[in-house]
Parts: C-alpha cells; sequence; structure tokens
C-alpha cells in the first residue's frame, strides 16, 4: 500500500518546478502517508516501507523547519531537541551531503554539553556519545553564524537535489 503511495511522488517531481515547492510537496507527501507519529522516529513499521532518500527529504524538511523557526541551533539544540532527533538528524544530512550543516550541528551537540540541554537526559543519548569534541566550531556563535541561509536556501537546494538525483527511488 505504502510503496503504491510512492507513484504520486512521480507526478510530484513532475509538476513541481521550483526548489522550495519540489521540498515542501514531496516532505507533506510522505509525512501524509506516515500520519502524525513520524518525527520524531516512533512508527517503525510504517518508517521501514518507506525508501531511506524520501525519510532523508521529510527528515530535512522537518529539521529545517524547526531551525527556520529561532534561526539557531543552539535554540534548536538546548530547548527543542532529543537524542533520537538529532541522531536522525544527523544521520539525515550527511546522507544529503550538508556537510557545513552536519558539522555545526555535531559541534554543538558537544558544545550544548554546558548548557543542560534536556537531551543529556535522554534514553537515546548513547547515540550522541562518540562526539567528545567540537572540531570546526568552537562556540554557539560561530555554529550560528550564517545559519539563516545555510539551514534555508542552501539546505532547500540540496535537498531539491537529492529529490531529482534519487526519483527512481523515491
Amino acid at each position: 500500500m505504502i510503496m503504491k503511495e510512492y507513484l504520486k511522488i512521480k507526478k510530484i517531481l513532475l509538476a513541481e518546478q521550483d526548489n522550495v515547492s519540489l521540498v515542501q510537496s514531496v516532505s507533506e507527501h510522505v509525512y501524509d502517508l506516515l500520519g502524525n507519529d513520524c518525527y520524531p522516529l516512533t512508527n517503525v513499521e510504517k518508517i521501514t516501507n518507506i525508501p531511506e532518500s524520501a525519510k532523508d527529504i521529510f527528515y530535512g524538511w522537518a529539521f529545517q523547519a524547526e531551525i527556520g523557526g529561532s534561526l539557531s541551533l543552539f535554540d534548536y539544540l538546548v530547548n527543542m531537541a532529543r537524542a533520537k532527533d538529532i541522531s536522525i538528524v544527523l544521520n539525515t544530512l550527511e546522507n544529503l551531503k550538508a556537510k557545513e550543516l552536519y558539522q555545526r550541528l555535531r559541534d554543538g551537540v558537544f558544545l550544548s554539553k554546558n548548557e543542560e540541554a534536556d537531551f543529556w537526559n535522554d534514553d537515546y543519548l548513547y547515540e550522541l556519545e562518540n562526539i567528545d569534541e567540537a572540531k570546526d566550531f568552537t562556540s554557539f556563535e560561530t555554529i550560528d553564524s550564517n545559519i539563516e541561509y545555510l539551514a534555508g536556501e542552501s539546505f532547500t537546494s540540496r535537498m531539491a537535489q537529492h529529490i531529482r538525483d534519487n526519483s527512481t527511488f523515491l
């Protein structure tokens, strides 16, 4: 059933021309298929049947929406994120080849240890335990510098290209 629904994505790919509309349409389509319990990852049965490239777009879109509200990785990490969410987003950023955004989030995880972020008490913390230093960005000021562009237009373009590159797998 779910896999048949992905045929609708082909029509979306043909209909949508600009990056923002394309990413939003594919993400909303995946959201409709998964229902309300898809972010954070809770509906494993439905998620398992979704192609990895579609999950990447969906989780990238959800992360972008969370960052877009405050334009701050600091706010996301300290006030909103859970360890499982961060793990999913790091994997998504890596799959989307969003290297700088990935490194900023990764370094932000390390820096947030001093900020008493809620996710440090999370059951899924083990997924982040390998982050033991900030490599490139050593303060939240540097992590959040130019984040509006990196998590906005640049990231949307990267997700749209990922959709086009993986359209045969969606």
